[in-house]
């Protein structure tokens, strides 16, 4: 789990009604559990493509659809693995979700898009390509 320093994210999303998160959530072999007044969510890392803040909730974009919540990416952060990457305030992208990475922008499976600064863009091509290399070792 890696963090890049703050830039601008532009993303077009639907919004959905959000679900209070309670305390409990935690992670278990590759999975991210999330308990809500509404029920218990479960998410294989695999599937989860990247999640968003916006304002105090967290909306998890997966191959399952959005799931909102509230929450905090320090929380979030501790129960994933390597492959995610705090790569801007409002965004932690999976980066086996990656599909490639140009003009300040990293192109995520299912048409999705965010937009960074120079500066976070490169740390994060880094970040990237140093993840890659690992996983061909």
């Amino acid at each position: 789990m890696d963090k890049c320093n703050s830039g601008k994210a532009n993303l077009s999303i639907s919004k959905v009604q959000p679900s209070k998160a309670l305390n409990d959530r935690q992670s278990d072999e590759g999975r991210l559990i999330i308990r809500t007044k509404r029920g218990i969510h479960v998410f294989a890392f695999e599937d989860i493509l990247f999640m968003e803040k916006d304002l105090k909730r967290i909306i998890i974009h997966s191959s399952q659809g959005e799931m909102p919540f509230y929450g905090r990416f320090t929380d979030i952060m501790e129960r994933l693995d390597e492959r995610f990457l705090w790569c801007h305030r409002s965004y932690v992208i999976n980066m086996d979700k990656i599909v490639w990475m140009e003009d300040n922008e990293i192109y995520i499976e299912g048409n999705f898009r965010v937009h960074m600064g120079n500066n976070t863009f490169r740390r994060a091509r880094h970040i990237f390509s140093d993840y890659l290399d690992k996983k061909k070792a």
